[in-house]
This record gives structure tokens, sequence and C-alpha cells, in this order.
């Protein structure tokens, strides 16, 4: 990520930070809307499995703030997703789940290079959880926006 967009990520941090609950929560229903034949991956705990997945995001983004952070924080992404055998039609729903749950949450108060900033950190910790030889471009924006107006 260039530092604009890092700085743009750190200005938005405490505001998604103090929504990371309900992050997690619109995250696994916009999930389990768009793929709901992945729902059975998830057996544990549905609270403690939205614990989990707020805790990986905000120290996921707390690490791409920080030079040289974000390695060890995507290793640990890559294998704990990579028994799981993601394509990348999921991965791009799970991106997509992500950023429509961003957007839903968090509404207007991110500006649009705010946005654009968490889009490209998306991205990254996505892609870090791409079998090896995958790729995945990124949250399809207009995608995100239809199928959020048709709920």
């Amino acid at each position: 990520m260039n530092e604009l967009a890092v700085e743009n990520l750190k200005s938005s941090f405490a505001l998604v930070f103090a929504e990371k609950a309900q992050l997690a929560e619109r995250f696994y229903a916009h999930l389990f809307d768009q793929l709901p034949g992945v729902r059975p991956l998830f057996t544990g705990d549905e609270g403690r499995q939205r614990e989990m997945f707020g805790s990986m995001l905000v120290s996921s983004m707390r690490a791409m703030a920080e030079p040289g952070g974000i390695e060890t924080q995507l290793d640990i992404l890559r294998r704990s997703h990579a028994r799981l055998g993601l394509t990348p039609s999921q991965l791009e729903a799970g991106a997509n789940a992500l950023m429509a749950a961003l957007i839903e949450v968090m509404g207007h108060q991110l500006s649009d290079d705010e946005k654009s900033a968490w889009a490209e950190a998306i991205v990254l910790l996505v892609q870090a959880m791409a079998p090896p030889g995958g790729k995945f471009d990124g949250p399809d924006q207009t995608a995100i926006q239809m199928y959020l107006s048709s709920r």
C-alpha cells in the first residue's frame, strides 16, 4: 500500500474499530447470503467466530499501518485458510462480503479515499488467502452496490 492509502486506513481505524462486532456480524450475513454452501465450514460457536474475525481484521489493519508489519499477519491468514481450499470465486465473495459490510455499517462515515484504502487492504488480505498461483483482483464495487441496493 502506498503512504496515502496507509494514512487513510489509519485515519479511519478508530471509527471502524468501534464497529468491529457489527462489521463481523454483517460480513457473515453477506457471506452466507452470497455463498450458502460455505456455512458448513463454520462449525463452531458463531459468536466466537465473529469475535475471531473482528480481532483478525483489527490486527491485520493495524499491521498494515506499520512498516513491514503485515507479513507476519498475512502468513497467519495464509496458514489458517490453506486447509479450506478456497476457490477464487469464494475469495471474491468473501472480499465482496467484507466490503459490503464495511459500506453498510460505516455508511457515510468514511470518505471515498478511506473506502478505497480499505478496498486495497481487503485485496491484500484476500490475496494472502489465495492458493499458490491463485489470482484475485479485488472487490467488485459495482456488484457490491447492486447487491446492497437489492436488499
